[in-house]
Order: structure tokens, then sequence, then C-alpha cells
């Protein structure tokens, strides 16, 4: 799908994920929000699928490198293999494995 208002070679779906990331800040940091149940619906994603998406869609820029069956499959393992590795080198930070350092680290690693 060509996007007419987009520049040439910009990534939607990274875009998208980056929007969904920021949307997930608030459910997690204010207080009121953070008690919902729509905190565990949108942070489930940022947790188990876009870690992983991001990465792949580094590592494979063209979007014909991987069938989307493929992509998010690998979407899928490589988050569950890098959040853990994120939660071992952010316990050896001054910070901790603490709430906000939790959600910053998953705001600056998802959306290469």
């Amino acid at each position: 799908m060509e996007l007419k208002h987009f520049p040439k070679g910009f990534d939607l779906d990274l875009a998208l994920v980056i929007l969904f990331t920021l949307l997930c800040i608030p459910f997690v940091l204010i207080s009121p929000l953070s008690e919902t149940p729509i905190r565990i619906i949108l942070g489930l994603p940022l947790v188990l699928f876009l870690p992983g998406y991001s990465l792949i869609a580094a590592l494979f820029p063209r979007k014909d490198d991987l069938d989307a069956i493929e992509q998010i499959a690998l979407s899928f393992g490589l988050s569950i293999a890098i959040t853990p590795l994120l939660g071992l080198a952010l316990n050896y930070t001054p910070f901790g494995i603490r709430l906000t350092p939790g959600v910053m680290k998953k705001r600056f690693i998802t959306p290469h």
C-alpha cells in the first residue's frame, strides 16, 4: 500500500509501534489509570510482541524479506528472549528493577 501523505521510506508500522508505546506509559505511571484492566491489555503486547517486532524490523528492513506469519512468530520469540535480558541488565543499574525504569527501558528499546 502506497502512503501518499507520508515521505518515501516512511514505515507506518513502526510509527504505530511508537504511538502504542507512548499510549501505554500513562496507563502505567498515572495512579488512577494504572488500576484499570486496560493496563494489562496494553501492557501484554508491549512486553510480549513489540520489542521483537522492532528488532525484526531493524534486521529485515525490506517488506518482502519475511512473510507475515514468520514476522509475527519471530516477533513473539525475540520479545520473550529480549525482555528477560533487559530486566537482567536493568538489575545491575543504580535504578534496579522498579516500575518507572522498567517502563522507560521498554520505551527506549521498543521503537527502533
